[in-house]
């Protein structure tokens, strides 16, 4: 069993990689905080010769003296922050892939409630200043690591970074456009898949053989890879980028009317 430390400020905290807890940032929002005791991660490197506890009892510490001072480091995140990314939302952001022409006049007058006017009228020309970045920018949870090392994630509230999952894991300006309208395009339809795993089951379970192999055979990608082969030689890079979730489309209208017609059976 773990050790537990008993902190006034923080409460029980269980000496386990992992562990979660919440603290409050600025204006008494609340943020995730994890604590990571591993061993495989880099900058838990000094960390090999000491116990479980003392590696907790090191994170927080560290969590401590960020938040004895937590409007200044706030204040120090989003700023650095803002000035690092300040390029590349530029490069992302355009107004018109969230708002219609009649609806940008609206937004830009929504926005000076929190901008200057000069920074708000930027924003029809789908330029972000500097001021703009620290303004929607927020801290939403710490990873605390070893020897006083840290990392953050920060929200935009998706106003501009739709593809920072992306950009996670590919620092390529092109590959991040291909792949951020791709991610969109995919959430449109991610409800859909679950549907389809769901009448598999449904269908194993109650020993509907061939609707059960047809749903299985649509998730294994049976009409992805049709997909794949046709859309691009209509629509290029856009028909990579849609097939999966086109497929995901065909086989949630084949599989509707298996469903249907199961309810019917059991109903009957």
């Amino acid at each position: 069993m773990a050790e537990v430390i008993k902190d006034e400020l923080l409460g029980e905290i269980e000496c386990v990689d992992g562990f979660e807890t919440e603290v409050n940032w600025v204006n008494n929002k609340k943020i995730d905080v994890y604590f990571d005791i591993s061993d495989y991660q880099l900058l838990n490197e000094k960390d090999e010769e000491k116990t479980d506890k003392e590696k907790m009892e090191d994170r927080i510490k560290t969590l401590k003296e960020i938040l004895s001072d937590v409007n200044g480091w706030n204040e120090k995140i989003i700023k650095n922050s803002a000035e690092v990314m300040l390029e590349l939302a530029n490069d992302w952001f355009d107004v018109e892939d969230y708002y219609e022409d009649d609806e940008i006049d609206e937004f830009v007058e929504d926005m000076k409630q929190v901008l200057s006017e000069e920074s708000a009228e930027k924003l029809r020309d789908s330029e972000i200043t500097q001021e703009t970045m620290e303004k929607i920018m927020s801290v939403e949870r710490l990873t605390i690591y070893g020897d006083g090392n840290f990392s953050i994630y920060l929200s935009d509230n998706d106003m501009i970074f739709s593809g920072h999952i992306i950009g996670l894991f590919r620092d390529d300006s092109d590959v991040i456009k291909v792949g951020t309208f791709a991610l969109r395009a995919q959430c449109v339809v991610l409800f859909l898949s679950p549907i389809t795993l769901a009448a598999s089951m449904m269908f194993q379970g109650a020993g509907e053989n061939l609707a059960s192999s047809i749903a299985s055979f649509l998730r294994s990608g049976i009409t992805f890879v049709p997909m794949v082969l046709i859309l691009p030689k209509f629509l290029g890079i856009y028909g990579i980028q849609l097939a999966q979730p086109v497929a995901d489309i065909i086989s949630f209208v084949i599989v509707m009317p298996l469903i249907v017609n199961f309810f019917r059976k059991i109903n009957a």
